[in-house]
């Protein structure tokens, strides 16, 4: 069996202890023997007559009262929402309320006051009951749901859904402990959650990646998903050695990265944590295509063994250059590996938070690591192509230059290709269209004569009749440096 511990650490349904104690939760009866704790005592045992006594029992039945009033609309709205925390009914006023029904004398519990307690003590019980047999009919749509999960690929929801359903069972029978169609429920709930954890275990590349999920484990060498060596780990690094790391994910990358079943845009991050910035201060990006992105782990080579043939230029480049921005000394840093929906350039991210880890960079030796960015730089200019238009219109293409310019950039505009064939239409609230969107890009060229391709999406505003303004730029969501003498090519 894998090691799932951190998986329910990081999907069971946010559900207070107070609020469920999940199958351990007993109601107390009148006149019942319970022990209770130095700070309880110190509340009951403040009561110093009858009347203080019984007003605080009405304090308490009140609050219980309060607790098991949810309405059902609201139940339902977290039961159908995976993404709202599940709040379940408190029997915390109803355990301090006997608490103090027990220093009251048996003789004197006929006073006006604690007979209104009991009143109310008789109601929160019903209401409780009902409660539980609300929950019972409620179960069955939750496991509905998860199988309709499993059906659409989302193996980290279907767990999570099914772990809600189990927390719901365990309140209803521990609420009502006599209710057979709670206990059946509670069985079937906890039948489907072993199928989706069964069925979410074996999408994972293997025992490692149980044991470091949510985690970017770095290698020393080339590691595949699956293929790890634990005498491989690195926890530090010194730049310009070789440096691979792996990310485990939670799920599926275009799960995660709110694309199921699509592509995924993979980002490779680095933060300084000492700077007091949330800002990356270097990060790189490739799509991946959905074979790809279908896996639950992912492999980058951040620096490679040879910088004259790196397995990814764009990435390794990136690194360098964040490296060579440092102080040279022993740095404090973390890497988080980033799904994102590569739809809308990226802006979409997952679910779940990215798989992260703390590793120690010395960037002390900062000669030789100019040489090898300079030589990475040439390697991976020299390869880099304009993307393939995917519409020709000059006039378009001009206006995104222009757009560019008037954007407050400075560098000279020498080329712009559009990305997609049509456009992205936005419409108001009675379906008349207000803009429209296109993704494409511009190459440049700065003053000290390098050459940057930018990536980005340009919009224009409709102004009636079928007729659009200038297009302007809306947002730039990549950049990547290439040969001057390629962007013609």
């Amino acid at each position: 069996m894998l090691k799932l511990l951190p998986l329910v650490a990081m999907l069971l349904f946010a559900v207070a202890a107070e609020d469920a104690q999940a199958g351990k939760l007993k109601l107390p009866k009148f006149g019942a023997s319970k022990e209770t704790t130095e700070e309880e005592a110190v509340e009951t045992d403040g009561a110093d007559d009858l009347a203080d006594k019984c007003s605080d029992a009405a304090h308490w039945i009140n609050i219980a009262l309060d607790d098991v009033t949810t309405e059902p609309g609201a139940l339902s709205q977290s039961v159908n929402s995976r993404d709202k925390v599940l709040k379940l009914p408190s029997t915390t006023g109803m355990e301090k309320y006997a608490q103090v029904w027990e220093k009251i004398d048996q003789s004197k519990r006929g006073d006006q006051a604690c007979g209104d307690s009991v009143e109310k003590w008789d109601a929160a019980l019903g209401r409780i009951a009902e409660y539980a047999s609300y929950l019972a009919g409620e179960i069955p749509k939750v496991l509905d749901g998860v199988w309709r999960l499993q059906q659409d690929g989302d193996l980290v929801g279907a767990v999570k859904e099914a772990e809600m359903a189990v927390a719901l069972a365990q309140v209803g029978t521990s609420l009502d402990s006599g209710n057979e169609e709670m206990a059946a429920a509670l069985v079937s709930a906890e039948a489907r959650r072993g199928e989706a954890m069964a069925a979410w275990e074996k999408s994972l590349s293997g025992p490692f990646h149980a044991e470091h999920l949510g985690q970017v484990v770095l290698f020393s060498v080339p590691t595949a998903p699956g293929k790890e060596s634990a005498d491989r780990i690195a926890t530090s690094w010194r730049a310009g050695e070789p440096m691979y790391a792996v990310g485990y994910f939670m799920g599926s990358l275009n799960d995660m990265a709110g694309n199921p079943g699509g592509d995924a845009r993979m980002e490779v991050a680095v933060f300084d944590p000492g700077s007091g910035s949330s800002q990356a201060i270097g990060h790189s990006h490739r799509t991946i295509d959905v074979a790809a992105a279908g896996a639950t782990a992912y492999a980058v080579e951040l620096w490679p063994a040879d910088v004259n043939s790196p397995a990814d230029a764009a990435l390794a480049l990136k690194m360098g250059e964040m490296l060579l921005q440092l102080p040279p000394r022993v740095h404090e840093l973390e890497i988080r590996i980033l799904a994102s929906d590569p739809r809308d350039g990226g802006r979409t991210t997952g679910r779940f938070d990215p798989p992260a880890s703390a590793i120690r960079v010395d960037t002390s030796d900062t000669e030789a690591l100019r040489a090898a960015v300079a030589t990475l730089r040439e390697v991976y200019t020299s390869k880099q192509r304009m993307p393939k238009a995917k519409k020709t219109d000059a006039a378009l293409s001009a206006q995104m230059m222009k757009a560019y310019s008037e954007a407050g950039w400075e560098e000279k505009t020498l080329r712009a290709v559009i990305l997609e064939s049509d456009w992205t239409y936005f419409h108001d609230e009675w379906n008349a269209i207000v803009s429209r969107t296109i993704r494409g890009t511009v190459a440049v060229q700065s003053a000290g004569g390098a050459c940057t391709m930018y990536d980005g999406i340009f919009q224009q505003d409709a102004l009636g009749g079928g007729k659009y303004s200038a297009a302007t730029l809306n947002l730039i969501t990549s950049d990547r440096p290439i040969s001057c003498g390629n962007v013609s090519k």
